[in-house]
Protein backbone atom coordinates (compact mmCIF):
# COMPACT_ATOMS: atom_id res chain seq x y z
CA UNK A 1 0.00 0.00 0.00
CA UNK A 2 1.30 3.78 -0.50
CA UNK A 3 0.75 7.08 1.52
CA UNK A 4 2.24 10.49 1.56
CA UNK A 5 2.14 13.91 3.01
CA UNK A 6 3.68 17.24 2.39
CA UNK A 7 4.90 20.32 4.32
CA UNK A 8 5.02 23.98 3.48
CA UNK A 9 7.32 25.23 5.59
CA UNK A 10 6.36 28.84 5.05
CA UNK A 11 3.68 27.38 7.77
CA UNK A 12 5.09 25.34 9.59
CA UNK A 13 7.62 27.28 11.72
CA UNK A 14 7.82 27.76 15.92
CA UNK A 15 8.23 30.81 17.47
CA UNK A 16 11.15 29.55 19.71
CA UNK A 17 13.81 26.43 19.99
CA UNK A 18 11.43 25.65 23.05
CA UNK A 19 8.15 25.35 21.10
CA UNK A 20 10.40 23.10 18.57
CA UNK A 21 11.52 20.75 21.30
CA UNK A 22 8.47 20.43 22.88
CA UNK A 23 7.08 19.24 20.00
CA UNK A 24 9.63 17.20 18.37
CA UNK A 25 9.36 14.88 21.79
CA UNK A 26 5.75 14.70 21.29
CA UNK A 27 6.03 13.05 17.68
CA UNK A 28 9.72 11.46 18.00
CA UNK A 29 11.30 8.99 20.02
CA UNK A 30 14.98 9.71 21.19
CA UNK A 31 16.06 7.83 18.80
CA UNK A 32 14.51 9.52 16.36
CA UNK A 33 15.40 12.88 17.32
CA UNK A 34 19.58 11.73 17.36
CA UNK A 35 18.91 11.24 13.56
CA UNK A 36 18.13 14.84 13.43
CA UNK A 37 20.47 17.06 11.26
CA UNK A 38 21.96 14.23 9.81
CA UNK A 39 20.82 15.03 6.61
CA UNK A 40 19.21 18.62 6.77
CA UNK A 41 18.59 21.36 8.80
CA UNK A 42 16.51 20.49 12.46
CA UNK A 43 13.26 22.19 11.73
CA UNK A 44 13.44 20.09 8.21
CA UNK A 45 14.41 17.31 10.35
CA UNK A 46 11.40 17.31 12.33
CA UNK A 47 8.70 17.82 9.32
CA UNK A 48 10.52 15.02 7.37
CA UNK A 49 9.79 12.73 10.60
CA UNK A 50 6.45 13.78 10.31
CA UNK A 51 5.51 13.40 6.97
CA UNK A 52 7.09 10.23 6.87
CA UNK A 53 5.01 8.93 9.83
CA UNK A 54 1.91 10.50 8.30
CA UNK A 55 2.54 8.67 5.09
CA UNK A 56 2.55 5.67 6.92
CA UNK A 57 -0.51 6.34 8.70
CA UNK A 58 -2.45 6.80 5.71
CA UNK A 59 -0.97 3.57 4.16
CA UNK A 60 -1.73 1.39 7.27
CA UNK A 61 -5.56 2.61 7.31
CA UNK A 62 -5.98 1.55 3.71
CA UNK A 63 -4.82 -1.71 4.90
CA UNK A 64 -6.90 -1.38 8.44
CA UNK A 65 -3.82 -1.78 10.31
CA UNK A 66 -4.71 0.76 12.41
CA UNK A 67 -7.53 3.18 13.00
CA UNK A 68 -5.75 6.50 14.58
CA UNK A 69 -2.66 8.36 14.30
CA UNK A 70 0.05 7.68 17.08
CA UNK A 71 3.08 9.51 15.87
CA UNK A 72 4.98 8.36 18.89
CA UNK A 73 4.32 4.79 18.10
CA UNK A 74 5.66 5.00 14.26
CA UNK A 75 9.33 4.54 13.71
CA UNK A 76 11.58 6.57 11.65
CA UNK A 77 14.73 5.20 10.27
CA UNK A 78 16.84 7.56 7.91
CA UNK A 79 19.01 5.99 5.16
CA UNK A 80 20.20 8.93 3.67
CA UNK A 81 18.90 12.21 2.23
CA UNK A 82 16.06 10.75 0.77
CA UNK A 83 15.46 6.82 1.81
CA UNK A 84 14.22 5.49 5.01
CA UNK A 85 12.29 2.72 7.02
CA UNK A 86 9.19 3.58 8.50
CA UNK A 87 7.69 0.90 11.30
CA UNK A 88 4.21 1.51 12.04
CA UNK A 89 2.54 -1.77 14.19
CA UNK A 90 5.09 -4.26 12.72
CA UNK A 91 4.31 -3.49 9.08
CA UNK A 92 7.25 -1.89 7.35
CA UNK A 93 6.84 0.79 4.79
CA UNK A 94 9.57 1.65 2.54
CA UNK A 95 9.84 5.78 3.12
CA UNK A 96 11.31 8.60 0.17
CA UNK A 97 11.68 12.27 0.81
CA UNK A 98 12.14 15.10 -0.91
CA UNK A 99 13.18 17.90 0.70
CA UNK A 100 13.40 21.86 -0.31
CA UNK A 101 14.24 24.91 1.38
CA UNK A 102 10.38 26.04 1.24
CA UNK A 103 8.05 22.27 1.88
CA UNK A 104 8.64 18.63 2.29
CA UNK A 105 7.58 15.80 0.54
CA UNK A 106 7.46 12.49 1.32
CA UNK A 107 5.74 8.84 0.72
CA UNK A 108 5.78 5.28 1.61
CA UNK A 109 5.16 2.26 0.11
CA UNK A 110 5.37 -1.68 0.42
CA UNK A 111 8.17 -3.24 -1.49
CA UNK A 112 7.80 -3.31 -4.87
CA UNK A 113 4.41 -1.42 -5.63
CA UNK A 114 5.36 0.57 -8.72
CA UNK A 115 3.77 4.08 -7.76
CA UNK A 116 3.49 7.67 -9.41
CA UNK A 117 3.84 11.04 -7.82
CA UNK A 118 3.33 14.55 -8.91
CA UNK A 119 3.73 17.67 -6.73
CA UNK A 120 2.51 20.65 -7.31
CA UNK A 121 1.08 24.37 -6.32
CA UNK A 122 -2.11 24.37 -5.09
CA UNK A 123 -2.96 26.99 -7.73
CA UNK A 124 -1.60 23.67 -10.51
CA UNK A 125 -3.71 21.20 -9.04
CA UNK A 126 -7.60 21.55 -10.04
CA UNK A 127 -7.01 19.24 -13.00
CA UNK A 128 -5.85 16.41 -10.73
CA UNK A 129 -8.20 16.98 -7.88
CA UNK A 130 -10.66 16.63 -10.64
CA UNK A 131 -9.57 13.11 -11.08
CA UNK A 132 -9.93 12.00 -7.96
CA UNK A 133 -13.03 9.78 -6.62
CA UNK A 134 -13.24 8.56 -3.38
CA UNK A 135 -14.84 4.64 -2.94
CA UNK A 136 -15.65 4.47 1.20
CA UNK A 137 -14.15 7.93 1.89
CA UNK A 138 -10.77 6.68 0.23
CA UNK A 139 -9.40 8.19 -2.57
CA UNK A 140 -8.65 6.89 -6.27
CA UNK A 141 -6.91 8.65 -8.67
CA UNK A 142 -8.82 7.81 -12.30
CA UNK A 143 -6.01 7.38 -15.15
CA UNK A 144 -6.36 6.11 -18.32
CA UNK A 145 -9.83 5.03 -17.61
CA UNK A 146 -8.93 2.79 -14.58
CA UNK A 147 -9.54 3.78 -10.80
CA UNK A 148 -5.98 3.48 -9.16
CA UNK A 149 -5.55 2.99 -5.47
CA UNK A 150 -3.89 6.98 -4.28
CA UNK A 151 -3.10 9.11 -1.35
CA UNK A 152 -3.33 12.49 -1.58
CA UNK A 153 -2.03 15.70 0.46
CA UNK A 154 -2.05 19.31 0.73
CA UNK A 155 -0.51 21.94 3.01
CA UNK A 156 -0.38 25.53 2.36
CA UNK A 157 0.56 26.04 -1.03
CA UNK A 158 1.53 22.44 -2.05
CA UNK A 159 -0.45 19.75 -3.10
CA UNK A 160 0.57 15.86 -3.15
CA UNK A 161 -0.69 12.59 -5.40
CA UNK A 162 0.51 9.11 -5.31
CA UNK A 163 -0.90 6.53 -7.47
CA UNK A 164 -0.40 2.69 -8.04
CA UNK A 165 0.97 2.94 -11.68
Amino acid sequence: MIGNDIIDLNQAKFPDSKRFKRYASKICADEEIAQFACFEQPLQSLWRFWSLKEAAYKAALRMCLVDSFSPIQTQVSLLDAHSSIVSINSTGFSGFSIVESDHIYSEVSLEGLPSTRCIVEMKDASELISRITKVDKLPFFQNDGIDKVASITHHGQYFGLLYLS
